[in-house]
């Protein structure tokens, strides 16, 4: 099975979750950053511990998402409609599987975004706990 400690690059957080689904979760993320960001822009990763949660974000710099449609994007299907998306192909399951992923880890997905100042895609995983730990190393799924 591909369940594991997922561990900070600090060792501080462990969360017991599933590596290959969380790294499903994340090529999604970093994709769709990199598919709807400007090509000379980054797309951005940041993990941090609140409380008893461990918060990982992927942050781009694309278009963004207008408020009205933000929380469709977790819908099967959906599509915001606007050139890059059609440009781009898909047809609206990536972000879906993604939350169904997190979700079955105990976990939860949102999305921070401004219309023309990027977005930034969050799950939250829970902890199994926060300490100084000896850090595990994440290897891909075969």
């Amino acid at each position: 099975d591909g369940s594991g400690n997922v561990v900070s690059s600090n060792g501080e957080a462990v969360s017991f979750a599933d590596r290959a689904r969380v790294q499903q979760v994340l090529v999604n993320l970093i994709s769709n950053g990199l598919k709807y960001s400007p090509p000379d822009d980054h797309v951005r990763i940041e993990v941090e511990v609140q409380d008893r949660i461990c918060v990982i974000s992927v942050a781009d710099a694309g278009e963004g998402i207008p408020t009205a449609e933000q929380e469709r994007i977790f819908e099967r299907f959906y599509r915001v409609d606007n050139g890059s998306t059609r440009a781009n192909g898909g047809v609206g399951l990536g972000l879906y599987i993604a939350k169904l992923l997190v979700e079955s880890m105990a976990g939860r997905m949102w999305v921070r975004s401004d219309s023309g100042r990027g977005s930034t895609f969050s799950f939250s995983l829970p902890l199994a706990h926060v300490a100084s730990a000896e850090p595990t190393v994440m290897t891909p799924a075969r």
